[in-house]
């Protein structure tokens, strides 16, 4: 249904928009799909790489959009009659720059030029921007998922359940989880991955390899909500499940070795987190044909925690040199997996009262997250709060000399039962500020990962 329009003004404003569609249908077909399809989207922000999808059984003018020369000749119609404009930003390092609309001129799409809603088009753009959702290990894969954020904020569970009625979308669901997940919306991607895993139970069977991926992420947000017991069962569900040799399914059961090693951790169990570990270098190794370096170089960064809670600070710091050696090598010095292994052979070196190169690596990964996540984002904010503390002790040797001794008491113990922390720096993180905040009474800082107990 149309918006009312409460004055003159406003029906002038929707009569030129349906007389400027007009004219860009007679001029540019591809140009006039794209504007109604747009409905579907956000207004902010769409660009080429986000349409380059190879979606089954999609419209002509879609595939058509995956042809860059198109693609810009459409948003060069849709500009020269102001309906969009290119975004100001720059352009991402591994993704072109997109265009953006009006909200007023969005708003049209939607309520007019959309009167009717197109459940076909509907279930293309979440097709389109699930298919586009980058896995961790990709280049930039936090800034790819920041773009889509929006985006995929316009399709919750119930939304997308409504047009799985006639088509099955589960993958689509898994996807978006997986993007709701890693960015801490764990209230939009519980009911998606529980949706996904009553759908690939029916149709595929408990021991289906898609059912056993969706357990590990379950068990990741169990984990993060805190609800360890049923993180716990989720994992050994699917170590359980009947073996198989494809990589995919070795690569299953090594996530899950390897993240009850995590959930130990996050319970500050390390003497059951270290057994996990080993059982996943083990099998692992046993693997015959199956590689994959940047699981290598998690359980070390990992297994160096596992250290550094037992207070085996040379083997800690060893363990998260290789680390970031290995990751600078495989991912770049300004990946944010790399920066996270940075972050954690720093803290190693904290208690080991290297203040100086705690401090250098910490700035390193200070103008890192600046570089990739801008100054302002809440890990940014996090990464100069641990320098300028780095700083204070470094500047202060009475107070560093406590460190050894709050080491002994157990100071570096993990995030309790705060949870919720989605990467590995962040077990070290409440450690850290419970000695610092012994030391600098009244501290405030802007973090996510507060403990509790402070």
């Amino acid at each position: 249904m149309s918006p009312e329009l409460n004055s003159y003004e406003d029906r002038m404003l929707y009569s030129t928009w349906n007389i400027t569609f007009s004219s860009i249908e007679q001029r540019n077909k591809l140009s006039a799909n794209l504007v109604r399809f747009w409905a579907y989207l956000n207004k902010d922000d769409v660009w080429f790489e986000l349409l380059k999808q190879d979606i089954p059984n999609s419209p002509d003018w879609f595939r058509q959009l995956g042809d860059e020369l198109c693609f810009t000749q459409a948003m060069r119609v849709l500009s020269q009659f102001r309906l969009v404009e290119p975004n100001s930003w720059i352009a991402e390092p591994i993704e072109t720059g997109g265009y953006s609309m009006h909200s007023c001129v969005h708003s049209w799409t939607v309520n007019v030029l959309n009167a009717e809603r197109d459940n076909a088009l509907a279930k293309l753009a979440v097709q389109c921007i699930a298919s586009h959702v980058p896995r961790r290990g990709e280049p930039f894969w936090w800034i790819t998922q920041g773009r889509l954020r929006l985006h995929a904020a316009q399709y919750p569970c119930d939304t997308i359940d409504k047009l799985s009625a006639t088509d099955n979308l589960e993958y689509a669901m898994f996807r978006l989880a997986n993007l709701a997940l890693d960015q801490d919306n764990l209230e939009a991607a519980e009911p998606l991955l529980e949706r996904t895993l009553k759908l690939q139970q029916t149709s595929r069977g408990l021991d289906d390899l898609a059912t056993l991926s969706t357990m590990n992420v379950m068990g990741a947000l169990r984990r993060r909500q805190t609800r360890f017991d049923e993180a716990h069962d989720s994992y050994t569900r699917v170590l359980g499940s009947a073996g198989s040799t494809t990589d995919e399914a070795v690569a299953c059961r090594l996530d899950a070795m390897y993240n009850l090693g995590c959930l130990h951790l996050y319970k500050d169990q390390p003497d059951e987190a270290e057994r996990f570990f080993q059982q996943a270098q083990s099998a692992y190794e046993k693997a015959e044909g199956y590689e994959d370096k940047l699981f290598e170089l998690d359980l070390l960064d990992y297994m160096g925690i596992v250290h550094r809670k037992l207070a085996r600070l040379d083997k800690a710091v060893k363990l998260h040199r290789k680390a970031v050696e290995g990751k600078t090598e495989l991912l770049g010095r300004g990946h944010m997996s790399t920066l996270d292994s940075t972050v954690n052979l720093a803290l190693a070196l904290f208690w080991q009262q290297e203040l100086g190169e705690a401090g250098k690596l910490l700035w390193n990964v200070c103008m890192g997250r600046v570089q990739a996540l801008g100054s302002r984002h809440i890990l940014t904010m996090d990464a100069f709060s641990l320098w300028d503390n780095v700083q204070f002790l470094s500047s202060n040797p009475k107070e560093a000399e406590k460190i050894p001794g709050m080491l002994e008491r157990g100071a570096s113990g993990g995030v309790g039962s705060s949870g919720g922390e989605p990467d590995m720096c962040h077990v070290n993180f409440a450690a850290f500020f419970r000695f610092i905040c012994r030391q600098r009474p009244g501290l405030r800082w802007h973090s996510l990962y507060k403990d509790p107990e402070l």
